[in-house]
């Protein structure tokens, strides 16, 4: 997925920004030791698991950035001076020691929950309750299917048990058929009986608290239940939706959070006019007939070159590819197309002047007549 640097009117200029390289090659630059792909992975599991992601902002003597460096999550404690300055302060550094460093020195990365708008909430922290809920649910379930699911019946006799007696009628029935040994033959003792229960389906419903469980986690995630494999309402037709709702609704809103941060610690976007961009073409794109009416119509009105199709398609550009074109009767180049214009009309004008003409000579024949 590009993350593309433009100016504030969308016009690309990635070859002209350092930053460019850092977001999509190497965030350590030549000689670093992860690609921009792990970084990504790498922040997007520090801010779900620990709400927030810190990375050093490593510059020379002139003010460019030569690196991107993370910093774990442990080793980062956020701090105010007397005069209520934002500091990270950072320990096991390589100088030893604690080292502080000021919020233009951090590219912080925050979860999508948030007190304060400064620190991140992990999304574990932030469903303890409901998580403790799927515990519990699943232990109970547990329990209840360890020891053979529900009573399945009573018994009963007519005379009357001393507690020794029940006691130990208990505990056999439980040590013959109680846990795996459920579903043997029992021999009840002279003049007891054995009355089934039936119990409604409902009495289980406590069971959809571990598919609830999913929902919320989904929800926490912002992601479809699909994509935690509760398909009950899943089906083929939905599934492109689906995907829709994904990068709607959860990717696109984790790429705001992080350009936005880019934007201010990165590219100073204020003085600069620049911003960063996620392209989330790739994941957006339907299937090959969709895509293809969708460049036909936005080439047809000047929007798009064949070149930029090519780009969003992986393809390799063309010389001449950059030229804008119009739908007339066929496709014309947007800078020819005052061209066209003017030769339609001559030709309109001409085949008005060639009807006047021949109406002329047909009047005049027929006066002859």
């Amino acid at each position: 997925m590009p993350w593309d640097v433009k100016t504030f009117d969308n016009k690309v200029v990635n070859s002209s920004s350092e930053v460019y390289d850092f977001l999509n090659i190497a965030p350590m630059g030549q000689y670093s030791e992860m690609s921009a792909f792990n970084w990504r992975v790498l922040n997007v599991m520090q801010c779900i698991l620990r709400g927030n992601s810190f990375n050093e902002i490593v510059k020379d003597r002139t003010g460019r950035i030569r690196s991107i460096v993370p910093i774990l999550n442990h080793d980062v404690c956020m701090v105010r001076d007397a005069n209520g300055e934002l500091f990270y302060q950072l320990s096991n550094t390589k100088e030893g020691g604690i080292v502080y460093l000021r919020k233009d020195e951090i590219l912080h990365f925050r979860g999508l929950h948030t007190e304060d708008g400064i620190n991140g909430m992990s999304i574990i922290n932030y469903a303890t309750k409901t998580l403790g809920i799927a515990q519990g649910a699943d232990k109970m379930a547990g329990n209840i299917f360890g020891n053979g699911g529900l009573p399945s019946g009573t018994l009963e006799t007519d005379r009357v048990l001393s507690p020794e007696v029940i006691e130990r009628l208990k505990e056999e029935w439980k040590n013959k058929f109680g846990g795996n040994k459920s579903g043997g033959v029992a021999v009840l003792e002279e003049g007891m009986k054995f009355n089934p229960i039936n119990f409604a389906p409902d009495v289980l419903q406590f069971l959809d608290s571990r598919k609830f469980s999913v929902l919320e986690i989904a929800r926490f995630l912002g992601v479809p239940p699909s994509k935690l494999y509760v398909l009950e309402a899943q089906s083929y037709n939905n599934i492109e939706h689906s995907n829709l709702e994904v990068s709607n609704d959860t990717i696109d809103v984790w790429a705001k959070n992080f350009e936005g941060e880019v934007n201010i610690k990165l590219l100073d976007s204020i003085n600069s006019k620049l911003k960063s961009d996620m392209d989330l073409y790739a994941i957006n794109r339907g299937d090959m007939d969709t895509r293809a009416s969708y460049f036909t119509k936005m080439m047809g009105v000047g929007a798009m070159s064949p070149n930029e199709i090519r780009r969003k398609e992986g393809m390799e550009i063309y010389e001449g590819g950059d030229e804008y074109y119009i739908s007339t009767n066929n496709l014309t180049p947007v800078s020819r197309h005052d061209e066209v214009i003017d030769s339609q009309i001559k030709k309109q004008n001409g085949n008005n002047a060639d009807e006047q003409l021949r109406s002329a000579l047909a009047n005049k024949l027929n006066k002859k007549k």
